[in-house]
């Protein structure tokens, strides 16, 4: 896949209908598989972009203290690196907590997005009676998610060679959101329609930014 379809996939997360649990559990119980040389580098350019914005990304902050005040306090192991097997920048699951694709790199500013992106799925998750099997749910957190985290800044939208001047916004939130919810094999025959459903509410959801937070 090209880097605007990958770029498309960022908000990808699991269906686990579990609540969030407040300390997520690791992974996985057995020894991470060795590294090449070339997949330790791209692990450890990744574990010092977490590390970085936990400790001076202000969105980062602000997602992660809401996290605690809804009741789902997380820290630094929440946010992990990972060799991803489909095209993706990060990923988030109830169980395994946000995934970040080290093996598809991008800059730094991009993955600062997106992790604010997984964590907005999080918070989400945590906050409301969220229900993964209903895709009008899932539409909202992927609205929500495009809106707040960066992925449709105008200069996101131009390298993408998508220069609207006027409705890039809506226009870009809708598009991903809509990208989003069509790998959802239980919604992805009705993308469009669930997007629409949630869009009113859930476009103007902020939460817990006050306005758009960048």
């Amino acid at each position: 896949r090209n880097k605007e379809e990958r770029g498309e996939m960022a908000g990808v997360h699991d269906s686990d209908k579990t609540k969030l649990h407040q300390s997520p559990p690791s992974s996985s119980s057995s020894s991470p598989p060795q590294l090449s040389k070339h997949e330790q580098q791209q692990h450890d350019s990744c574990s010092r972009i977490i590390s970085d914005a936990i400790d001076n990304h202000p969105r980062v902050n602000m997602m992660m203290d809401a996290m605690a005040k809804a009741g789902c306090p997380v820290d630094m192991s929440f946010i992990k690196c990972e060799q991803c097997t489909s095209p993706s920048f990060g990923q988030f699951s109830v169980k395994h907590g946000v995934i970040l694709c080290e093996n598809y790199p991008v800059d730094k500013k991009v993955t600062q997005d997106t992790i604010v992106h997984e964590l907005i799925h999080a918070y989400d998750t945590c906050r409301s009676h969220f229900d993964s099997s209903n895709c009008v749910h899932m539409a909202c957190t992927e609205i929500r998610a495009a809106k707040l985290s960066g992925d449709c800044k105008f200069s996101r939208e131009l390298a993408r060679g998508k220069p609207g001047f006027i409705h890039h916004l809506p226009d870009c939130v809708e598009r991903r959101a809509r990208v989003s919810i069509s790998m959802n094999s239980h919604c992805k025959e009705k993308a469009a329609y669930y997007v629409q459903k949630a869009w009113k509410e859930c476009y103007n959801d902020h939460s817990p930014f006050s306005n758009i937070p960048y």
